[in-house]
């Protein structure tokens, strides 16, 4: 049975990095927030590009925007799921 992984930050440089990986080696579906704010260095474009070149991956892919320093509201609570591993 396939892994579900919240992957925080997935818009960084690290968070993208970590996102392929998990892509190219697992069948896991993967949970990927990142507020997107200036100040913050996680960047839509990479997010869409890892999912352009990789069309496949895009069933096993869900992006939430979210900043971490407030709560999930129960609605993203609902929208996100059951979660098996918390990647930060």
């Amino acid at each position: 049975m396939s892994k579900r992984v919240l992957l925080t930050g997935a818009g960084g440089a690290i968070g993208i990095h970590m996102l392929a990986h998990l892509m190219h080696n697992t069948d896991w579906f993967v949970v990927c927030t990142d507020s997107f704010k200036s100040d913050h260095k996680g960047y839509f474009d990479r997010l869409a590009k890892l999912g352009a070149d990789h069309p496949e991956w895009r069933e096993r892919m869900k992006i939430v925007v979210h900043d971490l320093c407030a709560p999930f509201t129960p609605r993203q609570i609902e929208s996100i799921g059951k979660i098996d591993y918390v990647i930060n």
